[in-house]
């Protein structure tokens, strides 16, 4: 961590380890867990990470939904801009359902098909077919070179996905929310 190109210093100390009793206290007041490991050393989630991911998913689905504001017959860089917002958005909501899920103890998340499949078991999400059709689309987003394809993903983001993203994220909103 020395070597990181952060302007902070930090100190790296086992939790059970401190026997300074003002310095546990400061920390139990003030202290934000950035991350947890558990007892074989493998990384947790943690709220506050999630409550970071949960915000980062709401603005890039307001980009999203800004940019389906506006006229594509007016600007055709408004196609391209859509795309490249439902591809932040995509991966921050099933990267958030993964973390969500994990925090919840559902575990072996290894993709975002696994991970839209145990989000529609649970119900995080109510349409998994259509969120599969999503990941299809999500996958030929980087290959889209030619205009009938993207404007193909295009209306089905604007007739269909922003529909289900908005309630993917007001769900985990509410559920993180009250967990």
């Amino acid at each position: 961590m020395s070597e990181a190109n952060i302007i902070y210093t930090l100190d790296v100390m086992e939790y059970d380890k401190i026997s300074n009793s003002v310095l546990i206290d400061f920390i139990d007041k003030e202290g934000i867990v950035i991350f947890s490991t558990n007892s074989s050393g493998k990384l947790v989630v943690t709220m506050n990470k999630m409550m970071v991911k949960m915000e980062d998913l709401e603005r890039a689905l307001s980009k999203l939904k800004e940019s389906l504001s506006r006229d594509p017959e007016q600007d055709d860089i408004v196609i391209d801009a859509t795309i490249k917002r439902f591809e932040f958005t995509y991966e921050l909501s099933w990267k958030l359902m993964k973390s969500y899920l994990e925090y919840t103890g559902v575990t072996d998340l290894s993709s975002p098909r696994s991970t839209i499949k145990a989000a529609f078991k649970v119900g995080l999400i109510t349409d998994g077919e259509l969120w599969l059709k999503m990941l299809e689309d999500r996958n030929r987003t980087p290959h889209t070179y030619d205009e009938s394809t993207a404007l193909d993903i295009y209306n089905n983001i604007k007739n269909i996905y922003i529909t289900l993203l908005d309630h993917a994220c007001k769900t985990l909103e509410k559920n993180i929310s009250r967990d």
